[in-house]
């Protein structure tokens, strides 16, 4: 039944070195499609293995389901205590066939027809139009890929003939996805490279502008509510020997621009408070741009002033202050959280700049 497809796809999966993920899915659709046309099949879905905060993922690449009314497949995070048949194919990492699931009395264990093992009803979580499936594990060498599940409706007859044509074809699948993660890694690598090349350029062209010991420059607004703010931050960056600054206005001294700007190119990096948008706070955010400072944009939380709407493509982080702590919302999140861990992570992509590393650790001294 199968057969003319499985001799594609082996020649595909050795034909080509590397595939990308578009062109993976536009192969997989045609051969989901193939499948589903050629045994019945209600849902044909093909999930591959992602890293999550707490564990596995299983997240769908492929999901044909027009026949059924389920609608596209969601993730499924792998726990301890999630249940259902696709945590069991992970699990055990085993193939799993079961089928009458329809009239199945569920309160007993159920027989897996590949192997006669025993199937705890932790694990019978079915769509409910789904009378028999087929879950393949998806390996390459000993590599775990992801799993591919086929879902059949009721009357429907799967012969082993076909479970066993379907077993062969996942071979070639578990090839093709291989070669897929190849692929993202070698762009991933290719993108850190060109990255430090950009970088250590950058940094050879403009290091010697810069202070020679790690610093970084402070920008708010005027008013005293907001020295706080700046007093924890430059406190926080001092312990990690790094020096952040301020210019200074003097009462009865003239406004001396170029001074603001000889202290923001010879830093390294840019923190600013816009709220209120004060005007000299928008000069200052506007050469740290110029000068390509890394940048981290700070709001009041209840500040309701309106940004700017060519400050929309970078990231604003609003922070609450208390006496002792400053908590932030990250962007498109509503969760707050301490800023020393947004500080930190901060702090560790300066230090994969070269200028950033080669310059000396602030432990006082006066910089010029």
């Amino acid at each position: 039944m199968l057969n003319f497809l499985i001799k594609e796809i082996q020649k595909l999966s050795i034909s080509v070195e590397f595939l990308n993920e578009n062109d993976a899915k536009t192969i997989l659709e045609i051969t989901n499609e193939k499948i589903q046309d050629k045994t019945n099949a209600l849902i044909v879905d093909l999930l591959v293995k992602k890293q999550g905060q707490k564990g596995v993922i299983l997240d769908p690449l492929v999901s044909t389901h027009e026949k059924s009314k389920r609608g596209a497949a969601k993730g499924k995070e792998i726990t301890s205590s999630s249940s259902g048949v696709w945590d069991w194919v992970y699990k055990y990492k085993s193939p799993l066939w079961l089928e009458n699931i329809i009239s199945l009395n569920k309160e007993n264990k159920v027989i897996n027809k590949l192997n006669r093992h025993n199937i705890s009803k932790k694990y019978l979580d079915f769509w409910h139009e789904t009378d028999g499936i087929l879950v393949i594990p998806l390996f390459r060498g000993e590599n775990f890929m992801g799993i591919y599940s086929i879902e059949f409706p009721e009357y429907i007859i799967i012969k082993k003939e076909t479970v066993g044509e379907i077993i062969e074809l996942s071979k070639s699948v578990a090839t093709l996805l291989w070669k897929v993660e190849v692929q993202n890694q070698i762009n991933e690598d290719s993108s850190s490279a060109i990255s430090h090349f950009r970088n250590a350029i950058f940094d050879e062209t403009f290091e010697k502008t810069l202070d020679e010991y790690r610093s970084g420059f402070f920008a708010r607004p005027f008013d005293v509510k907001y020295e706080g703010v700046e007093n924890y931050i430059k406190e926080f960056f001092g312990q990690k020997k790094i020096l952040v600054k301020s210019f200074v206005h003097k009462p009865h001294e003239e406004f001396v621009v170029s001074d603001i700007r000889n202290q923001i190119e010879s830093s390294h990096f840019g923190i600013i408070d816009i709220s209120e948008c004060n005007p000299n706070v928008m000069i200052e955010l506007g050469m740290m741009k110029a000068f390509h400072k890394k940048v981290i944009l700070l709001l009041q939380k209840d500040d309701d002033t309106k940004i700017p709407f060519d400050l929309a493509p970078f990231e604003v982080y609003k922070y609450e202050f208390r006496t002792d702590e400053i908590s932030v919302v990250q962007p498109r999140s509503s969760q707050m959280k301490t800023i020393d861990d947004f500080l930190n992570s901060f702090i560790n992509m300066l230090l994969t700049f070269p200028a950033f590393q080669r310059a000396k650790p602030y432990l006082g001294q006066a910089i010029d």
